[in-house]
């Protein structure tokens, strides 16, 4: 999917809407659409540990005065500005050549990967507080996590087809107020997402590195 009008396009066609040209045109369809797209995908990115939306980055720590300082916590970071789900803390020294970093995926992502699976040096341990801040004991901290991807072209073709359905249902509602439509775009969009985390999860592989000790303590 080339573009943002493109896949809004495909989610006006599966509701029998009349498509648009540009997001900033004066039409009721490219105004719901500009005000639909960016939840409804970030919605969907926060459903899934992603492979195409991982990332990780080395954060950075907040200078903070005595008394706003956890007491039950030993470092406090701001998140990312793209982070839409933490998933792990590491130290930030790790190399990204012993299995992490954008290239990187768990035997099976149809969830958030559960502790036991978590790389020796890896850490859940952490907190997320309001103002975007991130908690935890980890000096020199990454974080890995699911980013807001903006760029279309980096969605596959099952993502775009459950987030097209899933926008198509929110469309039917607001241009059409067709409640039947709208169920039948939830079920289909339900149907894509389960297609397209089942997709994810079976490009995962195992890398062969030489410090993976959590693969082989299995």
């Amino acid at each position: 999917m080339s573009s943002v009008v493109a896949l809004c396009n495909l989610a006006l066609t599966r509701i029998g809407a009349q498509t648009i040209n540009d997001l900033n045109e004066a039409s009721s369809a490219a105004r719901h659409c500009t005000a639909l797209y960016t939840p409804t995908r970030d919605a969907l990115l926060q459903s899934q540990a992603w492979r195409f939306a991982r990332s990780r980055q080395a954060l950075a720590e907040l200078s903070l005065a005595p008394g706003e300082m956890p007491s039950e916590w030993a470092h406090v970071y701001a998140l990312p500005a793209d982070c839409l789900t933490p998933l792990y803390i590491e130290p930030s020294g790790r190399a990204l050549a012993a299995g992490w970093g954008a290239e990187a995926i768990w035997p099976s992502e149809t969830v958030t990967p559960p502790v036991t699976l978590r790389p020796a040096q890896a850490t859940p341990n952490f907190e997320v507080r309001a103002g975007r801040r991130i908690l935890t004991d980890q000096p020199e901290a990454a974080l890995i996590y699911t980013a807001r991807i903006e760029d279309p072209t980096r969605f596959g073709p099952l993502f775009v087809e459950a987030l097209s359905w899933r926008l198509a249902a929110d469309l039917a509602s607001a241009l059409k107020g067709d409640v039947a439509r709208r169920q039948e775009a939830l079920r289909e969009a339900v149907t894509a997402a389960n297609a397209a985390r089942a997709a994810d999860a079976a490009t995962a592989t195992i890398r062969d590195d030489a410090d993976a000790t959590w693969i082989r303590a299995r």
